[in-house]
């Protein structure tokens, strides 16, 4: 086996061990077992926490150029021995949280690659500890497929993953329940390693005794297999009260059984829940805002209903994201220099020239007014420089520059020239003034769009793009869009929600592989899709900016029916090309809805949704 396929991986010593179950533990299981699937020959290197030695020793004995992955709490304690070999040896840091430890910030200083575990990390490694934007890559843990929990009409089963210590809130939801005494029938049962915080863990029992919980709230140790699997069965909401949360697998777990979520709005967890339609988020370390939500979970039949007929898509986010998580852990593990992470956007496929103008209509219509005139209020006095990614033929800009002042100056990037040419030749609008604009080519690559490229930007604008976008590529952009404390004003990005009137019963499965289709991986690149829009929120919110979000739809009937034509054709296609047991069917149902647009019968409803971030103060 070639050395490029070997990697030597430090891990803490108990990544296997079942009474220490942790995030962390688990996300680096995945991590090897995916390589070695890939057929990557693995050697595991556990780490005691006593040991000073080991993995100084293991280290200087690797060969030149030789590959190692260091999990992060690893790292901080052996900084000095990686910092003595990183001229040596690429070395990679799997960061699954962020502390101020000095010794942290020098380990990933002498990281070749750092992977974060979600955009929150990523943005805290930057800030705190100056790592290049560009070292650091986002790969989202994920789940295993899991067979989907069957919900109990009362949804009064709770249920309390995480290691029992202060830092993940365990004593706030506590707190929430003895108040919660005057409600009958539920029950919450704490699932978690007992040996990490012991005189923590004695206040809750004491706790417990006071308040009368102890048999409502019963405490567990860590479970794991199919003793986990059956605690997830018997559960109708799983409660995340934590004070920090890199990430929080816990809430991947729970969508890809299709339980829904109460969390705290901490660290990584708006991006594990990027479906909030499948949970509840409240403020953190705030005991009383976990009982009003309770409450409200408890007497509302419509809020369980409508959290559980959310679970689809909670379902597809965590495997997704377990997907997209394990093919950048294996891009950045080759050790390529290539900023983007070795995903050229080059291969996103291109769009015709005809199917953007028969959509253009369309989309003019569907955009969010409100939120262009929010925008205009954002652009400074004097010229107005718009940067327009992913232009294409200059939609965006025949839509938008009327409604902005001027002198008005649109710069429009795409990796299609082809594409910006035709936008340059067709007739400019104007601005609100009636005075023409200018505009200027910039083709590339959107993945190196920096900072400095956006410097004397009043606004950046794009439409239709979060969806064909890598996680890398998104970071990239709003960190170029930060940098430069830009506004921006992102539109029709699809959710992946699709209605159809009448409705047919194979209207679901064809959604699902469409959905499938767009997070697919292809030509080495894997697009967030109906993720995409929530991703880009999340890390605008991480940093810190103010984020405006509207529901935009395309609403296509009779008299649309060549765009209905066309969009229902594609739609189909790509969900047949993604499950092919799709085919038996699609024939016919193919026959029936174009009948039904025929008739002038069809109604689709396309779901998008439009954001407008901008820094505060």
């Amino acid at each position: 086996m070639s050395a490029e396929s070997r990697v030597s991986f430090f891990v803490p010593a108990a990544i296997d061990d079942p009474a220490r179950v942790s995030g962390g533990n688990v996300y680096d299981q995945h991590v090897r077992d995916g390589l070695r699937r890939r057929g990557w020959e693995v050697h595991m290197v556990p780490i005691p926490p006593d040991d000073g030695t080991l993995a100084a020793q293991t280290l200087s004995r690797l060969p030149d150029g030789a590959l190692a992955l260091v999990d992060g709490l690893v790292a901080a304690r052996e900084s000095v021995a990686l910092g003595l070999q990183a001229t040596r040896l690429r070395l990679v840091v799997l960061a699954h949280m962020v502390t101020d430890d000095s010794r942290e910030r020098d380990a990933f200083r002498a990281a070749k690659r750092i992977i974060a575990t979600s955009g929150w990390t990523r943005s805290e490694i930057v800030t705190r500890h100056g790592s290049e934007p560009g070292d650091v890559v986002v790969a989202y843990p994920g789940t295993d497929p899991a067979a989907t929990t069957i919900a109990s009409p009362a949804g009064d089963r709770l249920l309390c993953v995480g290691v029992v210590a202060p830092h993940k809130g365990q004593d706030l939801l506590l707190d929430a329940l003895a108040h919660l005494t005057d409600v009958s029938g539920w029950t919450c049962t704490f699932v978690g390693s007992l040996d990490g915080a012991p005189g923590f863990v004695d206040e809750l029992t004491r706790a417990r005794r006071r308040t009368r919980l102890t048999a409502r709230a019963p405490f567990t140790s860590a479970l794991v297999g199919p003793q986990l699997d059956n605690a997830y069965a018997g559960t109708d909401l799983v409660v995340v009260p934590s004070r920090y949360e890199s990430f929080g697998m816990v809430v991947t777990e729970a969508l890809a059984r299709g339980i829904p979520v109460l969390a705290s709005r901490v660290g990584g967890i708006p991006e594990a829940l990027s479906n909030e339609s499948a949970g509840i988020l409240v403020a953190p370390e705030d005991p009383r805002a976990l009982e009003v939500a309770l409450r409200h979970w408890f007497a509302s039949g419509v809020l369980r209903s409508q959290a559980q007929g959310s679970r689809r898509g909670g379902q597809q986010t965590g495997q997704a994201l377990e997907r997209d998580g394990r093919h950048y852990c294996v891009d950045a593990h080759r050790g390529g220099t290539q900023r983007n992470g070795g995903l050229p956007m080059t291969s996103i496929p291109l769009v015709s020239q005809e199917w953007l103008a028969l959509r253009e209509p369309e989309d003019a219509v569907a955009r969010s007014h409100d939120l262009a005139l929010a925008a205009a209020t954002k652009v400074p006095e004097g010229p107005v420089i718009v940067h327009d990614l992913g232009s294409g033929t200059g939609s965006m800009m025949r839509w938008l520059a009327p409604l902005l002042p001027g002198p008005q100056t649109w710069i429009l990037h795409d990796w299609n020239p082809d594409l910006i040419e035709s936008a340059i030749n067709r007739i400019r609008p104007q601005d609100r003034n009636s005075a023409s604009i200018s505009v200027v080519a910039r083709p590339g690559n959107l993945a190196d769009l920096r900072a400095s490229d956006l410097a004397g930007a009043s606004l950046v604008t794009a439409s239709a793009l979060l969806d064909v976008l890598t996680s890398h590529e998104t970071h990239t952009i709003v960190d170029a869009c930060v940098g430069a404390r830009c506004p921006a004003l992102l539109t029709l990005s699809v959710t992946g929600r699709v209605r159809l009137r009448p409705r047919d019963d194979l209207d679901a499965a064809f959604e699902d592989a469409f959905n499938a289709h767009q997070l697919r991986l292809a030509d080495n690149r894997r697009q967030l899709g109906p993720y995409g829009a929530a991703i880009a929120r999340g890390l605008f919110t991480q940093a810190g900016w103010d984020v405006r979000q509207t529901v935009t739809e395309w609403l296509l009937d009779h008299s649309r029916h060549r765009l209905l034509v066309d969009w229902f054709s594609g739609w189909v296609d790509a969900a047949v090309e993604q499950d092919p047991r799709l085919s038996a069917e699609a024939g016919r149902y193919r026959r029936l809805r174009m009948s039904q647009i025929g008739r002038g019968e069809l109604a689709a409803r396309i779901r998008h949704v439009d954001l407008l971030a901008w820094p505060r103060g």
